[in-house]
């Protein structure tokens, strides 16, 4: 990682309109199937455990595939302090990635190495984003603030490059 730490603040709306705020589980889960359909070629997820968020529904599924399967080579790239929720309790995302593995990047953040970072968000093909704002709450934006967008693009950058594949996305073939 670079000498520079994450910047954790959140920056204010300055350009490309107003952010959409949402303040509760359901307009979260709302704003992260909405945030889903908006990519056409790249989509950067990252989350503590993406329990509280719908990555493993069906109506997820649904437009993952959809995504996955658009024209070109569209890639999903996620990252996770902890995989246990996604590797146990999604089975509908577990078979996205047994089918696209090959277009699909999981990797686990080490929590020590980046123990300031605490919020979860999206970013679709560079242009829309989603960020919860703190882990343990569902409040939170959805926009197109390019300032914004970079930003977090930054920071997955940055904490991918300290990431790495957890053995639990690993299923035995027996």
């Amino acid at each position: 990682m670079s000498n520079t730490s994450l910047d954790t603040s959140t920056p204010h709306p300055e350009q490309d309109g107003e952010p959409v705020k949402f303040a509760d589980y359901t307009s979260y889960r709302q704003a992260f199937l909405a945030t889903l359909a908006q990519a056409r070629s790249s989509l950067i997820l990252c989350e503590r455990d993406f329990s509280e968020s719908p990555l493993g529904s069906l109506d997820a599924e649904a437009l993952i595939q959809s995504f996955l399967t658009q024209p070109g080579n569209p890639q999903l790239r996620l990252l996770c302090f902890d995989v246990a929720h996604l590797a146990g309790a999604c089975p509908r995302f577990t078979r996205l990635l047994d089918r696209f593995a090959h277009r699909l990047l999981l990797q686990r953040v080490d929590s020590e190495a980046l123990c300031q970072w605490d919020k979860g968000f999206i970013v679709a093909d560079g242009q829309h984003y989603l960020l919860r704002h703190h882990f343990d709450w569902p409040r939170g934006e959805t926009g197109k603030n390019t300032s914004i967008i970079r930003q977090l693009e930054r920071s997955f950058e940055e904490m991918w490059q300290i990431s790495a594949p957890d053995l639990a996305w690993q299923r035995l073939s027996l």
